[in-house]
């Protein structure tokens, strides 16, 4: 539809005014190891120290080595600022730095920064998929978490006798395990 014509509006319409952009330009956004991650308004300035106040701190496992705030530049493009939290903190202010508009702060946790192990299943299940690797899991876990085998039309088309677990080791090297699907839902 153009400019020129006129139309009437029916019930159940939707009209969608797009911006010529979304961003706003007083306003910065925290997010990961704070109490109440989010968008918040720059006012005339603002320091790292004072954004996290105003986000009402940190949580416990806060990651005080380093944050990342992601500049947009006037080109559009992005840029990486690295700091240490901790000096920011303490307010050095190579560290506790200015804010400007439509900055992006990333605060780590802990918890991120460990490492984190994988295993996958793939065919015949619900939700193929990653899953986390966990003390204690077992494959009858792993089938769980994927869906399980509780319909019992989607069990009748899975082949019970055999299924395969491939291992890779830290070399990159595969060994193929079989196993009695069967017996594995059977939780034995």
């Amino acid at each position: 539809i153009d400019g020129e014509e006129e139309f009437a509006l029916l019930d159940g319409d939707r009209i969608n005014i797009f911006s010529i952009t979304d961003m706003r330009q007083n306003v910065v956004e925290i997010y990961g190891a704070v109490s109440r991650p989010g968008q918040y308004d720059l006012g005339d300035s603002l320091k790292i120290s004072e954004l996290i106040n105003k986000a009402d701190g940190l949580i416990g496992d806060a990651y005080l080595e380093r944050a990342d705030i992601i500049r947009i530049k006037s080109d559009l493009s992005e840029q990486l600022i690295k700091i240490s939290l901790k000096s920011a903190l303490d307010g050095n202010l190579n560290n506790d730095l200015q804010l400007k508009g439509s900055d992006k702060v990333q605060i780590y946790s802990k918890m991120d920064m460990i490492p984190k192990k994988y295993v996958s299943i793939i065919g015949h299940v619900q939700n193929p998929g990653q899953y986390t690797l966990q003390d204690n899991l077992t494959l009858y876990d792993l089938i769980f978490k994927a869906g399980g085998f509780f319909d019992e039309d989607f069990k009748k088309q899975a082949h019970l006798e055999r299924a395969e677990l491939i291992r890779i080791n830290d070399k990159r090297a595969k060994k193929l395990i079989p196993f009695n699907l069967d017996l594995v839902l059977n939780n034995e």
